[in-house]
This record gives C-alpha cells, structure tokens and sequence, in this order.
C-alpha cells in the first residue's frame, strides 16, 4: 500500500521472516528499493510470545532509532493498529496490519 512515512513517498509490503513470522517493510515509492524495516522479529526463548506464534496479520514494530515517529504515522494512515501489548525487553509494540 502507498503512503507517506517521514515526508516520503514509500510502499509498505508484507512479508515473511525466515521462521514463519510476518515482517513488515518500507520500500521506495519511485524505485521499490529497500526504505527500511518496520518490523522486528522476537526469537528469545524466553518470550512467551514470539513473533512467529503472532497470528499473520500482527508483527512487532521496531520504535526506536531510525524508525521513531512511524508507528504514529502507520497508525494515522489506517495501515496498523496497536493491541496494547509490548514485548518486555525490547519495547517493541505488538499490531495489527490492516492492509
């Protein structure tokens, strides 16, 4: 789907992790070169959630560093939704994918 994330015009694709889980990307709207990945995959065994237990359309989405602001963005431009849930060591905020 085409939206505007930090003032760029960029295309955000579903896709999948190597395990199974569900990514989310950001790649150029002109070029569909990479942009940056939306997602984080959550592997520690530790968690009681993984991201591959996730249902398909729901990810970990990465808030830190480069991609600070996004979630807000995604979120206003109907293209996630957060549950209200957040891995515990990471900060990493569980959504819903709506596109």
């Amino acid at each position: 789907m085409q939206t505007m994330l930090n003032r760029q015009s960029v295309n955000i694709v579903k896709k999948t992790y190597g395990n199974g889980a569900t990514a989310l990307v950001a790649e150029e709207g002109f070029t569909g070169g990479p942009y940056c990945t939306l997602s984080v995959n959550i592997v520690d065994p530790d968690c009681a959630l993984p991201s591959e237990k996730l249902p398909k359309d729901h990810c970990y989405f990465k808030v830190w560093s480069e991609n600070e602001g996004f979630l807000e963005e995604l979120t206003d431009n109907g293209i996630v939704r957060p549950t209200g849930t957040t891995h515990a060591k990471t900060g990493a905020p569980i959504v819903r994918i709506l596109i």
